[in-house]
């Protein structure tokens, strides 16, 4: 179309060109329903940005207006109305008429469509007829009735045809506008269709939960209790037989264990909840069978190289503040950003999400696929990049080899660090002597012993530097009154304040509470840090970190 704009401009018609690149534009956004934004530039870089509803003057606005009545075509008339309406800048009886005109020639597109396979655009028109016809034709018996007609017979062909998961879309509503009726019929469907499938092949089965929970759903929402349960044990028992036919014992405990939460969540029987539960202790045991190790040469040399260089010939309190304070440079939170950025910028990380389990296929967090635009994302990968990466190859090779190196030439007493311990703004009053027994443990190489002595003073030697910058750190609780703020908390007030030292926020967000990271404080709170895992290397790098918080005022 923009082509033929161009042959017009170029053949001296000059109203033709600009209307064919009118429509040319208005045609070039994608529609997405169900979003936050109803049109979307289809391109969007850099340099700028396709067609969008920021770029509609009010000249276009009211070109508009007079497409969506005299448009020889249904498509052109509903997206020209959609659009004029997605401004927000209707007012009056035009947005009614508007609507009405949407939704008629929606609902026209929808039928068509319905002839032949469905399609997910078949389904966004239809979805718009129901919305648009909600808003201009509410009272219009006639219409209403042609559209749910319409609605179930495409939902019908929908759970006949291939691509059954368009129903998640039908669904939603359902729940949002349709009458009982329609809901009992759907969810009967819905269910009549789910076990009617063939559980041989994976992706079956995947669906066949799918369907059983949107039928959970509109059950429930009729306040029929205990036929929604109904629903939902099947759709927990789909995916127990899902987990039986995975290969990987790890996959298999993940669904296995998803499947035994949906049957508890709808009051299965007990008798059968132990069942699965034993056989998925089973399962469970055969993980490490099938893990293996990836070994990563690395090359030390450099660090040993500069342990030498650096702390062969100070004295004993200028090895300290060398050990503390080097190396900092890396926990740049924008740093870590970028090369997180970098590291995910590929296909598979932007299209699949992920699950992270324990050693005993426990699952410990999921996320969605990759979006750099998204700062949660960015910060998770950041955290994750450091933790991976950082701390292994880098800072843990380099704080063990300065230890060994201090131990050759000074011998560590507890009075000696308790002293500088108790001068140091930087430790909390009353508290001296245990951050000191951590440090000595550290100094002597008793990493569980510094672990036990130190994870639990991270959070007041926090609290206390945003104390004494005279920043409350109360929080108000409905139920419990006045109390101190968690260590989260306590980084997420530091992050709009800025007291913390430049980058130590990043590095205790990575190492204490961030699930993506080490969750030291989280993990050690709740009993979950093993002796083993007390002597790793999240434990040296906390070390390190509470050596600098002491010794940051000595800077």
């Amino acid at each position: 179309m923009a082509q033929r704009a161009t042959q017009a401009q170029q053949s001296g018609h000059a109203t033709a060109s600009a209307l064919l690149q009118f429509v040319a534009r208005i045609s070039s956004m994608s529609l997405q329903v169900g979003g936050t934004t109803l049109f979307m530039p289809r391109i969007i870089s850099p340099d700028g940005s396709s067609a969008g509803l920021d770029h509609i003057s009010a000249n276009d606005l009211q070109a508009l207006t007079a497409l969506a009545r005299q448009a020889p075509t249904d498509w052109l008339t509903a997206r020209c109305a959609d659009i004029a309406l997605a401004t927000n800048r209707i007012t009056g009886r035009d947005i009614q008429q508007l609507a009405a005109l949407g939704a008629r020639s929606y609902l026209r597109l929808a039928q068509r469509a319905a002839t032949e396979e469905i399609t997910p655009q078949a389904v966004d028109h239809l979805r718009r007829a129901l919305d648009l016809g909600w808003r201009g034709l509410s009272k219009d018996d006639a219409f209403r009735t042609e559209l749910w007609l319409t609605f179930m017979a495409m939902f019908q062909s929908v759970l006949d045809g291939p691509m059954k998961g368009l129903a998640n879309r039908f669904a939603d509503e359902l729940l949002r506008r349709a009458d009982a009726e329609h809901k009992q019929a759907a969810a009967a469907l819905l269910e009549s269709t789910a076990a009617g499938m063939d559980p041989s092949a994976d992706i079956d089965s995947e669906l066949t939960h799918l369907l059983f929970q949107l039928a959970s759903r509109l059950w429930l929402s009729l306040n029929l209790v205990e036929r929604s349960r109904q629903a939902g044990r099947k759709a927990g028992e789909s995916l127990v037989v899902r987990a039986g036919r995975a290969t990987s014992a790890m996959v298999a405990s993940y669904w296995m264990a998803q499947g035994i939460a949906e049957l508890r969540q709808n009051h299965a029987p007990r008798e059968r909840i132990r069942e699965l539960q034993r056989e998925l202790e089973d399962v469970r045991l055969c993980i490490n069978d099938e893990m293996g190790e990836i070994s990563t040469p690395v090359d030390t040399r450099p660090i040993h190289a500069w342990v030498d260089e650096h702390l062969a010939t100070t004295d004993y309190p200028t090895s300290l503040m060398r050990i503390a304070f080097s190396f900092i440079g890396y926990s740049d939170f924008t740093a870590e950003v970028e090369h997180a950025k970098a590291l995910k910028a590929d296909y598979f990380s932007a299209r699949f999400g992920s699950t992270e389990l324990d050693a005993d296929g426990v699952p410990l967090r999921s996320q969605p696929p990759f979006d750099p635009t998204d700062p949660e994302h960015l910060e998770t990968a950041a955290i994750e990049n450091v933790c991976q990466t950082r701390y292994t190859f880098l800072l843990a090779p380099f704080i063990l080899t300065s230890m060994r190196k201090l131990s050759e030439r000074f011998s560590s007493s507890f009075n000696d660090v308790l002293s500088f311990v108790g001068r140091s703004p930087g430790a909390p009053e009353g508290h001296h002597k245990q951050i000191a027994r951590g440090l000595v443990a550290g100094l002597q190489h008793e990493w569980d012993t510094a672990g036990i002595n130190l994870l639990p003073m991270v959070e007041p030697m926090v609290r206390a530097q945003l104390k004494a910058h005279g920043i409350n750190t109360l929080v108000f609780n409905k139920v419990k009154g006045e109390q101190e703020r968690s260590l989260s908390e306590l980084l997420e007030l530091d992050d709009e304040v800025g007291i913390l030292p430049r980058g130590l926020n990043f590095e205790l967000k990575a190492l204490m509470t961030h699930r993506a990271g080490c969750n030291l404080r989280n993990r050690y709170a709740h009993g979950l840090l093993t002796d083993q895992q007390l002597v790793t290397h999240p434990i040296v790098i906390t070390w390190w970190v509470v050596l600098r918080m002491v010794l940051e005022p000595y800077r």
